[in-house]
């Protein structure tokens, strides 16, 4: 209780710093589509992103999580969502440890929220994200707990929820194979419930079978094909080495000790089988995911976790051994030991403490939630319906959406899916997104772009993304 009470204390004092900015324009799209959802407006195609995939077939990968952010759809309680989907991970996150009989619970607790900025800036965002991490951790405790059939509601009910079901018959099949390895038996119920569960959840979602083809654009095309023609968020590119260590220091280093540990419990022969088998699903999981997150920066959300489960397993054990009355002891009797433990503690609350601010210092330096809203109202009074808006930038659609889904947009939410719909218009719309104003005239001029190949009545620009393209309205050379 004292673990969940400093988290949701922890998660509302920066969501508060932070107020009126929720550091991803996802959310805005997010509380969005809650509101349709629940008036009936969503169907099997998405016409306001006129030029993208979504126009042609459209299945909401989110719909469980929209069904469930309806409280929380208006701004002034997005970020309410956060704090309560944050606080329901960690809740399934410390009930899993303590399901495995894991000690010092609050350290966990703190290690798992400020070990690492980038998965304290995304657990701070109004995504599905501390939803899809609940079901994570109830399937590993599925697993782990020996309850296969549980698997088979967890997975429906993942497909529905969000696209990282797809990492589910991963951890099934590392565990299933361990055991295989161990005990020379094959866990056959653990893969039925499974793949019964994503069948069943896949065929009874509300857009099959569109949701096949949205996945596979999703995680073939816009997740792991990202980063070549087409420019994404930067949550899809690699790590640097210096900028992964520089983030993820504090929860690398102990990640890294409980390797270090753990590879010698792995070689020793006095191993119980029942306890080297997890530990060997853990190492080869954290190390996946890690792998993973090297190849896009998005999968900190994983691997984080992951790392928290395998440092705990490992060092439980030793940490189990520490006796209170002893430390005690010698805080009275050695001033050494005494002045070690207090640099450790404090290093530990400085790294922790400064992890927090930096992220609050992100989260504050993204743009303002009401940014679009007199654009939006100008639109709303101004423009017939389904209008076509042409913006210049793919990631001004979910704030503008929010605020007016009157009017239809050219692209949003990840320009991949444009790509696919039509590389020509996308190269088109480029040229205009980039600035490229220069070479408006050897093919075609901007009106010739926005009103003859978009079809659009409006023209959205930044000024201070768009420099040249605002020159060139100034100027009437369009």
């Amino acid at each position: 209780a004292l673990s969940l009470l400093m988290v949701l204390l922890s998660l509302g004092i920066m969501q508060w710093i932070a107020r009126g900015h929720f550091g991803d324009p996802d959310g805005y799209y997010h509380a969005a589509m809650s509101k349709l959802l629940w008036e009936g407006k969503l169907g099997d195609v998405f016409p306001w992103l006129t030029q993208t995939s979504w126009a042609e077939y459209f299945a909401n990968q989110h719909f469980l999580y929209h069904v469930l952010l309806r409280p929380f759809a208006d701004l002034s309680l997005l970020p309410v969502s956060i704090i309560f989907f944050g606080g329901l991970f960690v809740t399934t996150f410390l009930f899993l440890l303590k399901s495995w009989k894991i000690v010092w619970l609050p350290f966990w607790a703190v290690l798992l929220l400020f070990g690492s900025t980038d998965f304290l800036f995304r657990i701070n965002l109004a995504k599905a994200i501390g939803l899809s991490l609940v079901l994570l951790c109830l399937a590993v405790w599925a697993i782990t707990t020996k309850k296969p059939w549980l698997l088979f509601p967890i997975s429906a009910v993942f497909v529905w929820v969000y696209g990282g079901f797809v990492f589910l018959p991963v951890i099934v099949f590392v565990y299933v194979a361990v055991e295989f390895i161990y005990y020379r038996t094959f866990n056959w119920r653990l893969c039925v419930a499974l793949f019964l569960g994503i069948g069943f959840g896949l065929v009874l979602h509300p857009q099959f079978p569109n949701i096949l083809r949205h996945l596979y654009d999703q995680i073939f095309q816009a997740g792991l094909g990202s980063g070549g023609s087409v420019k994404v968020g930067n949550e899809w590119y690699p790590y640097r080495l210096d900028n992964f260590l520089n983030t993820n220091g504090l929860l690398l280093l102990v990640w890294l000790v409980s390797l270090g540990v753990g590879l010698r419990q792995f070689f020793s022969r006095s191993l119980d089988r029942g306890y080297r088998s997890n530990l060997t699903s853990l190492l080869i999981l954290s190390l996946f995911f890690l792998i993973l997150t090297f190849r896009s920066r998005r999968f900190v959300e994983y691997w984080a976790p992951i790392a928290v489960l395998q440092s705990a397993w490992i060092l439980s054990p030793y940490l189990v051994q520490i006796k209170l009355d002893v430390v005690r002891s010698h805080l009275r009797k050695f001033w050494v030991f005494g002045l070690g433990v207090a640099i450790v503690t404090s290093l530990f609350i400085i790294a922790c403490v400064n992890n927090a601010r930096l992220v609050t210092d992100q989260l504050q330096n993204t743009p303002v939630s009401v940014k679009y809203k007199p654009v939006a109202e100008w639109l709303l009074a101004n423009s017939n319906e389904r209008d076509i808006i042409f913006n210049t930038v793919w990631d001004q659609f979910p704030q503008l959406f929010y605020w007016n889904n009157k009017n239809y947009y050219i692209v949003g939410m990840d320009p991949t899916f444009m790509y696919l719909h039509d590389k020509d218009k996308y190269w088109l719309w480029r040229q205009v997104s980039d600035d490229e104003v220069i070479k408006f005239d050897h093919e075609y001029k901007l009106r010739d772009i926005v009103k003859g190949q978009f079809n659009a009545k409006f023209l959205f620009v930044e000024n201070e993304r768009n420099p040249k393209l605002k020159l060139l309205l100034e100027t009437d050379q369009i």
